[in-house]
Formats: structure tokens, C-alpha cells, sequence
């Protein structure tokens, strides 16, 4: 057995997947296995990875998504904690290091994370030295009462193995946001660390990113507030307040991009399927808020119409 074993989903990343995975080659840290599973790869990644063999091992399955992706690796895995890192993203040589500092220092937690930094495909790789280990500890993830969804990645985080298979690993249903329901679902998981400094990952932005697709986007909500309507998260009655202040402030931030986007469609629906639980947190200004931002961008659609029209008509089209 190994402290980490480092989970890779890869699909079609033959150009970025050599990045990654020399990001795990070099860290500070080697008690760790890495664990590359290829979701029905088209491209040549799997004649990349076997280039690599000796140090990895390598996963293959039909096309179903990064969720059943990582399950597998969960399923194949020897590792007392799952340390997961997306295949268009890099670690810092001091990841690990500082995973396995606070994993002895608050003795074994459930689940941890840190910070990370967006970064564009194309921009010059940031660089960044180490700094002092700065971490906060909660009792569980619901305990900890800051907004923390945008403030980590999926591949800023490891979680203890069995706990991993407590909650049975990701939703395997195809939409983002399969990562905040499943910190949901760890929500009341004992030991929750967020790591301030040193930054952990590097995310990289590219046209291809899962994130960027309104269709994952809208499954993926839809995903979480019928989870919470059925029941699906721990923690009942008792911390009802403490997991819905994470889902609205989570779907507040949603809503509110929907509408910059021009998603009008999606971001009510977020609002008409939680009024009643943000109305119960106090969240009067969002209640007033949403509303006026979206009328005024619907007024400001329909005079980009207008001016196109009558630009048309005068040019001649």
C-alpha cells in the first residue's frame, strides 16, 4: 500500500497529457501510485502514456464521462488517500508534500483541499515558489461556514479511500458539477482541511474544458437540487441549514452567470427551485437582485435586436 494513489481521467489529451503527468513525476513527494484511466480515447494518448509505462498504470474503458472515469481508478486503486488531478491540469512539486504534512498533522482527515490558479492555454506557464503550509480545520465540510466551491478544483483535493466508497464515488451521470455534488455528499465525512497556501494545481483553460458546455452545466445543477429535494445528502433535519447555505451560495453564483451569459432559462429555473431555501437563509437581496439583473438583460438583448434590425433595413439587407 501507498499513502496517494493519483487518479488521471483522460480523454483525447494526447497533446496536454505528458504535461500532467510529468507535474506528478516530479514531486517532492513519491509515496504515490498513478493510476491514467483513458475514457475511450480516439486520438494516439494511449501510445503517449506507454511511453511512460514503468512509472504508471494504465485504464481503459468505453467513453462514459470523467465521473465513471475516476471510479474506476477509486475501484483499482491501493492508496490510503485518492489524490485526483484532471488531465489538462499540473501540480506544484510541493502538492503532494503538503497533502501528507496535514494528513499527520490532523491526523487523517477525510478530506482536503487547497487553492489553485486559472491560467489560459497559450499564457506563459506561471511560476511560483513554495511558501509557509497555512491550513484551516473543520469538523466536517458542512462545519466550515465560507463559501468554498470556487475556491478549489477537483484537482486540488484528496479524499481518504474508504470514505471515497462510503458515498460510491462520483455521480456517473454525464454533467459538471459531478464534483460539488459529491463534496456534498462528503459533507458530513469527519476532518475537513482547507488549505490557504502554498497553491496546489494549476488549471488550464482551454476550448475543449467540460466546464465551458451549457448542456453538463444545466444536467449538473439540476443534478444537485433534485439530490437535495430527495434527500440524498447527509446530515437530515440537523444540519439542514449548514448544507443548504453551501447549495444556494453554490447556485446563487450560478444563477447570477447564467444571466451574464444570456442563459435566462437557466438561471430561473435556479431561482424558482430554490426561492423557498434562500428566502429561509436570508438571501432578500439575491431574491431582489436576480430579477432586476435579468430584466435589465433582457432589455439590453432586445435593443441589440432592434439596432440590428434597423441596421439591416438601412443597409439594404
Amino acid at each position: 500500500m501507498c499513502l496517494f494513489s493519483v487518479i488521471i481521467p483522460s480523454y483525447n489529451r494526447a497533446k496536454l497529457i505528458e504535461k500532467t503527468l510529468y507535474s506528478v513525476l516530479k514531486q517532492d513527494f513519491q509515496d504515490y501510485e498513478i493510476i491514467i484511466v483513458d475514457d475511450g480515447s480516439t486520438d494516439n494518448t494511449i501510445e503517449i502514456l506507454k511511453q511512460y509505462q514503468k512509472f504508471i498504470r494504465i485504464l481503459q474503458q468505453e467513453n462514459q464521462g470523467p465521473g465513471a472515469a475516476r471510479n474506476l481508478g477509486i475501484q483499482q486503486s491501493k492508496g490510503h488517500y485518492i489524490a485526483f488531478l484532471d488531465s489538462d491540469d499540473q501540480w506544484f512539486p510541493w502538492t503532494l508534500a503538503t497533502y501528507e504534512k496535514l494528513i499527520y498533522e490532523y491526523q487523517e482527515p477525510s478530506f482536503i483541499c487547497g487553492r489553485f490558479i486559472n491560467t489560459q492555454i497559450g499564457e506563459t506557464e506561471p511560476i511560483f515558489s513554495k511558501t509557509v503550509v497555512n491550513s484551516k480545520h473543520y469538523g466536517d465540510f458542512y462545519d466550515c461556514s465560507e463559501f468554498l466551491f470556487y475556491s478549489f478544483t477537483t484537482s486540488s483535493v484528496v479524499i481518504k479511500k474508504q470514505i471515497l466508497r462510503d458515498v460510491q464515488g462520483f455521480s456517473q451521470i454525464r454533467s459538471n458539477y459531478e464534483d460539488m455534488d459529491l463534496w456534498l455528499r462528503l459533507g458530513t465525512a469527519p476532518g475537513f482541511v482547507m488549505i490557504e497556501s502554498p497553491l496546489l494545481c494549476i488549471r488550464w483553460f482551454h476550448d475543449h474544458n467540460i466546464c465551458l458546455s451549457p448542456v453538463h452545466n444545466r444536467q449538473g445543477i439540476q443534478l444537485i437540487v433534485e439530490a437535495e429535494k430527495q434527500g440524498q445528502y447527509p446530515g437530515g433535519s440537523q444540519r439542514k441549514s449548514d448544507r443548504r447555505a453551501k447549495i444556494c451560495a453554490l447556485l446563487r453564483v450560478a444563477s447570477v452567470t447564467f444571466v451574464r451569459e444570456g442563459k435566462i432559462q437557466d438561471a430561473m429555473y435556479i431561482y424558482a427551485q430554490t426561492f423557498v431555501w434562500q428566502l429561509q437563509l436570508g438571501r432578500v437581496r439575491y431574491l431582489v437582485g436576480l430579477p432586476l439583473i435579468t430584466l435589465i438583460k433582457i432589455g439590453g438583448q432586445i435593443i441589440d435586436h432592434l439596432f440590428l434590425r434597423k441596421l439591416k433595413f438601412f443597409s439594404g439587407n
